[in-house]
């Protein structure tokens, strides 16, 4: 089959934007290749090779990977396409679905923007309520499966009219003889583009006709028209070549029951089948052997996406403990909730509670106004966690109690609940009345406990939450595996041995307490992170100007360093990424970024890059450090380490506790880590690419001078491409481009620009500070000589020039013969005529400032030139267009390109092109 020419119909931008949209919303699942999506690093160079292979007919599908899912009871073939194949059919779709979604018709509810089943089963409950009682249902059999290729192509016509588009389309599928792949990103336009005349013809008139994918309803006012409609139904699809599944096809009553996606309807409205609530169930369960952490999580998570859809949840059929205690969050009827409490309260015996349980029964008891038994749950925390949580201090200040009181309070409470014989009772009631604290006496004048059980309220377990998060601590730090690092103090210096085995929950419970301060290198054994930090430091150099101020000098500097960290961390913030700020210890704050699931090197690297060039420079005598501070590792090598947070530093004896915005220490530091948010690997991965893509391109509209420089020079072309192909240049090397390019004034200085936006560590700022220093005179052959005497030796420095009188050999003479004004930017003498200004200082009367300024001036006059003999032949042009379209009495027409549409914008016409 002949293959289109993509170039012809895939604009530039669009193999950004389908790579973009390919990382966000498709599968990383591997295809026959076994390459995933995280394993194209680089994906600028990825996908201008695809585009290369496009442009050149060179592109051929790969055979799908066939996988079996199964769901409820039933299994169907999903196809893995190779992410190659996938990229592409993502870039047709983001080609052509522009040009069909506003054709199709609005009664379709299935794969487009902006439309849902909840959208479709609206719609079906309006027509329903307008006395459509008989009710046509069917589903089509096989459907992606049993999609004719010459149908489609057909079918593509109405929104396409190359041919070769439809050809390059199909050859997309050209591997089987009919159906298209579930799993494509593509294939769900395409099937709503192969129903688009039968969508149309069947709500012709208006009459009530629903389809979602490849369910169908049809309402009618009578059995023998919902009948005949319902054949008509099976003849327009047999000319699709499809068939309707019989044992689902039926023509009812609105009296008879029936089920339209995941609802079950009937004369009384629309209901949640009892299939659904099993199906809840299972998931739930399913969830079930889940760490406690991650159970959890998962199961709101589950009932979130429940409620999104089914808009209720019947917490009656529901019995797991944790389920139940996230009900105050998720359920919006608060009068349901009394019943879940008393569910929740008789499984409390059988339970082990934690600080988790307790936190949501607090909340529960909050909402249903339950005083007394929040006392109770909060003295059980307090016993727990050591500390009365916030959001209870509140409701303490209705009594008016003093600290001491509240601790007394809080300790007879927890005795009720451990030793519940009636003496217990009797000396609450009466501290009670001696404190005179009676509206409390009378709260409590039934003091007894909410824990309803058969069994003795002595036997009810109560596991503390410390194992649990310290288990969560060391699996958020997982850096290198097989060691860590302690940190000691000799002799007042901190110095960090190494410890040759994994870390382990004892450790971490060591760390915490400060008996041991850990340190860890952050590189994994497979060159990922689990997370990122950026250290923000007082410099060492502003260490000793301070170290003879008095302290208050030094506590400001680490002042300016915390608003350093602040800045980086809403930046962070501004951009979706949880970002987590901790003590050092000492010269200033780190800056944790945790990761969902390990991120590569080069990844995390850019990452922390983009956030600090977003927040320019440091303050003065600050510095930050990037952990991780390289793209690659060198083989054998370990990489950075660095201090964990709770740590206590050696020499200070200051803890690295979690802090909030303001710089004060969070109070619950474990609750930090049990509510720790992860940075989606995705989301970095599409961060990272649009920092790509603000990078310029060399080599696109490069100037003849320039031109001429890098093709006589192997040196400088050389250094060019080093920058492109490693991402990096040192000092020299950079100062180098500096000398051979800054000289050829505007365009040269905008050429360093694009090379230095290749550099890993490329800051904007740094950049043009370099290059505002005028450098007006190139540097020499004999001087790169010097100075790089290992790439010149092996590469062919030996150029030969014609040399006026005073000239030295410089890579700039070979731009001579384009017509750069390069003589007195290569003479050993300068003559520069120099004067004293007002202040007495000398300056350069011809200032390099001047020049580049007489330098845009003449290609200002000259582009104004061009600019208004352009200007007066697009007018015309316009006019033209006007007095057409005006002719014709339309605002769009279709033309070789796409559509000349005429837009008003200010009362002005605009044209615009759409391809």
């Amino acid at each position: 089959m002949k293959m289109s020419q993509p170039s012809v119909f895939f604009d530039h931008r669009l193999f950004y934007e389908a790579w973009d949209r390919l990382v966000r919303t498709t599968t990383d699942a591997a295809g026959v290749d076994g390459v995933r999506i995280d394993e194209v690093t680089v994906p600028n160079e990825w996908v201008e090779s695809v585009q290369t292979k496009l442009l050149s007919n060179s592109y051929k599908p790969s055979p799908v990977k066939e996988v079996q899912i199964k769901k409820n009871g039933k299994s169907r073939t999903i196809g893995i396409l190779t992410v190659e194949d996938r990229y592409v059919h993502m870039l047709v779709k983001c080609w052509l679905e522009p040009l069909c979604l506003p054709k199709f018709s609005k009664y379709s509810f299935a794969y487009q923007p902006k439309k849902s089943a909840t959208q479709a089963v609206a719609q079906l409950e309006h027509w329903l309520n307008q006395g459509y009682e008989w009710v046509g249902e069917t589903d089509i059999r096989n459907f992606f499966d049993e999609i004719d290729h010459t149908i489609l192509a057909q079918q593509l016509r109405q929104f396409v009219k190359d041919e070769d588009q439809i050809s390059f389309i199909i050859f997309l599928y050209s591997l089987q003889d009919r159906g298209i792949v579930q799993g494509s990103p593509l294939s769900p336009l395409l099937a709503n583009i192969y129903l688009h005349s039968f969508d149309e013809y069947m709500s012709a008139n208006g009459v009530p006709y629903i389809r979602f994918s490849d369910d169908i309803v049809i309402l009618d006012r009578t059995r023998d028209l919902a009948a005949y409609r319902i054949e008509a139904m099976k003849q327009a699809l047999a000319m699709l070549k499809l068939n309707v599944h019989p044992d689902k096809t039926a023509v009812k009553h609105i009296s008879e029951t029936f089920e339209f996606l995941g609802f079950q309807f009937d004369e009384e409205g629309r209901k949640i089948p009892e299939k659904g609530i099993e199906s809840l169930k299972q998931k739930l369960s399913q969830a079930k052997s889940l760490p406690f952490g991650e159970k959890v999580i998962k199961y709101e998570q589950i009932l979130r996406g429940w409620l999104q859809y089914y808009d209720f949840i019947s917490w009656d059929t529901l019995d797991e403990i944790e389920i139940l205690l996230l009900a105050p969050e998720l359920e919006k009827d608060h009068s349901t909730l009394y019943d879940t409490y008393h569910r929740v309260l008789s499984k409390l015996a059988n339970t082990s509670l934690t600080e988790w349980h307790l936190q949501r029964l607090i909340v529960f008891a909050t909402l249903l106004g339950r005083e007394k038994d929040q006392w109770y749950w909060v003295a059980l925390l307090t016993s727990m966690t050591h500390h009365i949580p916030e959001h209870s201090k509140n409701f303490m200040k209705n009594y008016s109690l003093s600290p001491e009181q509240v601790q007394t309070l809080l300790n007879l409470l927890n005795t009720c609940i451990a030793y519940p014989e009636e003496e217990h009772y009797i000396e609450l009631t009466e501290w009670l009345i001696h404190e005179q604290l009676f509206s409390l006496a009378k709260l409590f004048h039934d003091p007894t406990p909410p824990l309803i059980s058969s069994k003795n309220v002595a036997d009810v377990q109560f596991v503390r939450e410390e194992e649990n998060i310290f288990a969560k601590f060391l699996y958020l730090f997982a850096g290198k595996e097989d060691c860590f690092l302690v940190e000691k103090n000799e002799q007042n210096k901190r110095t960090f041995v190494e410890v040759s085995r994994p870390l382990t929950v004892e450790d971490v419970e060591k760390h915490y307490c400060g008996e041991l301060t850990i340190a860890q290198y952050i590189i994994r054994s497979n060159k990922t992170v689990a997370y990122a930090v950026i250290d923000i430091d007082i410099t060492k150099r502003e260490l000793q100007v301070l170290e003879n101020e008095n302290n208050t000098q030094f506590e400001n500097k680490r002042m300016e360093a915390f608003r350093d960290a602040v800045t980086l961390y809403n930046i962070a913030k501004k951009h979706g990424f949880p970002a987590y700020l901790v003590d050092s210890g000492f010269r200033g704050y780190h800056l944790w970024f945790f990761f969902a699931e390990p991120v590569p090197l080069k990844i995390a690297y850019d990452f922390l890059v983009k956030i600090t060039n977003e927040a320019e420079q440091p303050r003065e005598g600050i510095a930050w450090e990037l952990f991780p501070k390289q793209k690659k590792l060198k083989e054998g090598a370990t990489g950075q380490a660095i201090k964990l947070p709770w740590g206590k530093h050696t020499i200070t004896g200051r803890q690295s506790w979690f802090l909030n915005e303001q710089g004060k220490v969070e109070e619950d530091q474990m609750k930090v880590i049990e509510h720790l948010q992860l940075v989606d690997k995705q989301s970095i991965i599409r961060f990272v690419q649009i920092y790509d893509h603000e990078r310029m391109v060399v080599g696109s509209d490069l100037t003849k001078e320039i031109g001429a420089v890098l093709h006589g020079c192997p040196v400088v072309k050389h250094m060019v491409e080093k920058a492109k192909q490693t991402n990096h240049l040192s000092h020299q090397e950079r100062l180098l481009l500096l000398h051979v390019f800054a000289p050829l004034g505007i365009d040269g200085k905008d050429f360093v620009r694009r090379v230095m936006s290749y550099t890993f560590n490329y800051n904007k700022n740094t950049t043009e500070k370099f290059i505002r220093r005028s450098y007006t005179k190139s540097i020499s052959c004999v001087r790169i000589r010097e100075n790089f005497p290992n790439v010149t030796a092996r590469l062919p420095c030996h150029c030969q020039f014609q040399l006026k009188k005073g000239e030295y050999p410089s890579p700039i003479l070979h731009a001579r013969a384009f017509g750069a004004p390069i003589d007195d930017k290569v003479r050993t003498i300068q003559s520069v005529s120099l004067e004293r200004n007002e202040s007495g200082n000398v300056s350069t009367h011809e200032s390099t400032s001047c020049r580049e300024i007489n330098e845009l001036v003449q290609k200002m006059i000259q582009l104004r030139k061009h600019q208004r003999g352009i200007s007066e032949k697009l007018k015309k042009i316009e006019h033209q267009l006007k007095c057409i379209f005006d002719e014709l009495g339309t605002d769009r027409i279709e033309i070789e390109q796409g559509y000349l549409v005429r837009k008003s914008i200010d009362n002005k016409d605009c044209w615009v092109i759409e391809l």
